[in-house]
């Protein structure tokens, strides 16, 4: 399972010289970027644990796409990655915005995760998991919609995108919402997504609404 993942990012790094001098674009390029959810020691470059992919533990990522690439390679949290983006070419790196030394960013996605950067650099926390604020528990007591989270109550599981699906599915299987067009969702698919949801709230569905609501409720808290 690794190396096919691995042999995927070599060839998206190879796609991404279509269309250019392939060979003086890449003498150009002096490294790789690598962002990776899950627990990464950074020093080695190794992947330690995965949530998404369980059989990866102690990966050396580095090690394996430098030797497949022969450029160096950075691995970093893929949150961190995303607020570089930001900081780079987006939202953060505006010329509106003064102090770029001081900067926070929350995504939401499949998980819940934040991006800190105090004083100009990464804040990662003794073992690297400062930003992991998506594990930070909001609902002491409270539901645990997966069996990989570990304990009950997490802001994931209230507001990441899975979240919002499984809530509303598991709603649908249990109330009597027969007027809502996600109904039909489920009948066909067996299960809905956040984007059903999300789609369902922007058509006035109320349904849709309420169970957005609540995550954006979450969210704001």
């Amino acid at each position: 399972e690794s190396e096919q993942v691995i042999d995927l990012i070599v060839s998206q790094v190879k796609d991404l010289l279509k269309g250019t001098d392939e060979n003086e674009t890449w003498n150009v390029i002096q490294g790789v970027g690598v962002g990776c959810p899950g627990i990464i020691d950074f020093e080695q470059g190794i992947l330690k644990r995965l949530a998404n992919f369980p059989t990866w533990t102690q990966v050396p990522l580095k090690d394996i796409l430098e030797t497949k690439l022969g450029k160096p390679v950075y691995i970093e949290n893929d949150a961190n990655t995303a607020l570089l983006s930001e900081l780079w070419t987006g939202a953060a790196g505006c010329r509106n915005l003064t102090n770029l030394d001081n900067v926070c960013m929350l995504t939401l996605g499949t998980g819940i995760g934040a991006a800190i950067i105090a004083n100009g650099t990464f804040l990662r926390g003794a073992t690297g998991m400062a930003g992991e604020v998506g594990h930070c528990i909001i609902e002491p007591n409270g539901k645990r919609l997966s069996t990989s989270t570990g304990v009950n109550g997490i802001f994931e599981e209230y507001a990441s995108a899975r979240a919002i699906g499984n809530t509303a599915s598991k709603r649908l299987k249990t109330s009597l919402a027969e007027e809502s067009s996600l109904r039909k969702v489920m009948s066909s698919k067996g299960s809905v997504s956040a984007e059903d949801v999300f789609n369902a709230a922007k058509e006035g569905d109320a349904f849709g609404l309420a169970v957005y609501d609540e995550a954006c409720d979450y969210i704001a808290v």
